[in-house]
């Protein structure tokens, strides 16, 4: 990564402070055109009922907690160097989320007992990730 100086020489920078190229720019709508169509081409198949994999929500809630944590460490670390408060707010939420996970996971049914450790109804369980978006 290279970036200009103050004087107009060539630095190394932090990705968050890069500016997206034409071609970046280009790559990102075709990634987002391509989830698009993936999400279309789903859509027929959304009354369909999947087995129940009980192993699934504790995999997926761990996957997510470490992507999560790893993601604020990084974002921490460059906002000790940059100082920008847009990173420090970034970084914060993925801290949120992270640390959210844990009672999520904790609280779902049929994942450790039957009704959760932390004995969530399934009312209470609906709202939860009400409270991840709004965080």
């Amino acid at each position: 990564m290279r970036q200009v100086d103050s004087e107009g020489a060539l630095s190394h920078g932090f990705l968050s402070t890069e500016i997206a190229s034409r071609q970046e720019k280009k790559l990102a709508l075709i990634v987002v055109q391509v989830s698009l169509a993936g999400f279309a081409a789903g859509i027929p198949f959304v009354r369909t009922q999947l087995p129940d994999i009980p192993a699934f929500i504790p995999a997926y809630e761990a996957a997510l907690w470490v992507t999560d944590t790893i993601t604020a460490v990084l974002l921490f670390s460059q906002f000790a160097r940059l100082r920008s408060r847009a990173l420090l707010m970034v970084a914060s939420g993925y801290l949120f989320d992270g640390l959210m996970v844990i009672p999520h996971a904790l609280s779902f049914p049929s994942v450790f007992s039957e009704t959760g450790l932390l004995g969530a109804r399934a009312m209470q369980l609906r709202k939860l990730p009400l409270a991840l978006a709004q965080g």
